[in-house]
């Protein structure tokens, strides 16, 4: 099979996936589309891992050491507006978010390997694709698959992720250093008092105005007590409660978002606690919260990324290999993985310069250039193949 083939089929797999579109936890056929490419690729595959999840192992000859490749694979609740040939054939889900792009990239590495190395196999070492479900959805498909031992068999040395993104042109590939995704945790709290007529607030506790007073609190520990460029960004998404207009009511619920590059969440738990706790003190009343802890951070380790930004900057097509850009807050679960293996989780461009607004993330508009999919596999496979044969060490200690 030529490099046109390989490259035909990588972009084939993207379209198939992008007609047939599922949503977290729910990639039935998905799975089996990529295990029956995978395995009529030559590889050794297992399915059922952490729900839909599957990898699939190419191993060498001799035992070594193994890097993992990771591709989310789930869609979003969204209905498409591209008109495309392959546009999304379910009603209200679609790629949104690039992930069939993610598993063709990842997949289509495995055809560069078997078509560069003799036999189709490393001399030594070995390489796993872990096609992970449900990174859109909390908890995430990662957690479940690390926990069943997907790192496991052979054992996973170092992890690599990817990602697209429309904001940067075809060429360009990121590479940071350190904290890349931040950790990402939700809270629910309800502000409790026994209610009242809005002529008489002194006779009641005002939940509403206590309401109002958190969120302006949480904003204002967030700027005067952590160190500037590295306070979290904490959201309230929502505010609900009351039914009349002069009904002070029982109950008010505000929920939210922490989003945070140093995992902060426990610290800011406990303050939210120190802020109602004063609240209450002040105003009466009484109130319950709930904090859910959600993706870690997810964190570049400089040995194995540097070897990734080494491998671009000598692949010929990437024009621009970044190493700083400005960090947006977005979370993904690729933290679970990073938090047990030296990782490195890259960005790769697949805007198009010569439009204004090219469709975003998340939006039904979204649209890749999917030329580029075979050139970031041909990377994949080239990352592969350079930690196999390097002599240098990635682990955590060496770093």
């Amino acid at each position: 099979m030529d490099k046109n083939e390989i490259g035909q089929r990588i972009i084939e797999l993207r379209r198939t996936l992008h007609r047939q579109p599922e949503l977290s936890g729910k990639e039935f056929e998905t799975a089996k589309t990529i295990a029956a490419f995978m395995r009529e690729s030559g590889a050794e595959v297992s399915t059922g891992i952490g729900g839909t999840g599957l990898k699939a192992v190419l191993r060498g000859k001799r035992p070594g050491r193994t890097i993992g490749f990771r591709a989310d694979m789930d869609a979003l609740p969204v209905d498409e507006e591209n008109d495309l040939p392959y546009k999304s054939q379910v009603p209200g889900v679609m790629h949104a978010c690039g992930h069939d792009s993610h598993v063709a990239s990842v997949a289509g590495s495995f055809l560069y390997m078997k078509e560069f190395l003799t036999g189709g196999v490393p001399e030594e070492g070995n390489i796993v694709f872990i096609f992970q479900p449900a990174e859109e959805r909390p908890p995430g498909g990662a957690r479940f698959m690390i926990e069943e031992g997907v790192l496991k068999e052979p054992r996973i040395d170092v992890m690599v992720g990817l990602h697209n993104s429309p904001n940067f042109p075809v060429g360009m590939v990121i590479v940071p250093e350190g904290a890349v995704t931040a950790g990402s945790d939700l809270f629910e709290l309800i502000i409790k008092g026994p209610g009242g007529h809005g002529a008489r607030p002194e006779q009641c506790a005002d939940t509403v105005l206590m309401a109002c007073h958190f969120v302006v609190l949480l904003q204002s520990m967030v700027s005067r007590k952590y160190t500037p460029g590295q306070w979290p960004v904490i959201s309230v998404g929502s505010i609900s409660g009351g039914k009349a207009h002069n009904i002070i009511p029982q109950e008010v619920k505000v929920t939210g978002t922490v989003r945070s590059f140093r995992d902060d969440g426990l610290r800011i738990k406990e303050e939210m606690k120190t802020i109602l706790d004063s609240l209450v003190n002040l105003f009466g009343g009484d109130y319950s919260i709930s904090y859910r802890f959600g993706y870690p951070s997810a964190v570049n380790a400089p040995g194995i990324s540097e070897l990734v930004r080494q491998t671009a900057r000598n692949h010929g097509f990437f024009r621009w290999v970044e190493t700083n850009l400005d960090r947006a807050y977005v979370s993904e679960d690729f933290g679970y993985f990073s938090s047990e293996v030296p990782s490195c989780y890259f960005t790769f461009g697949v805007g198009d310069d010569r439009k204004e607004s090219p469709g975003q993330l998340h939006t039904g508009r979204f649209i890749l250039d999917d030329s580029v999919l075979p050139h970031i596999s041909r990377l994949l496979c080239d990352i592969g193949l350079n930690y196999l044969s390097s002599g240098a060490e990635f682990g955590s200690e060496a770093e």
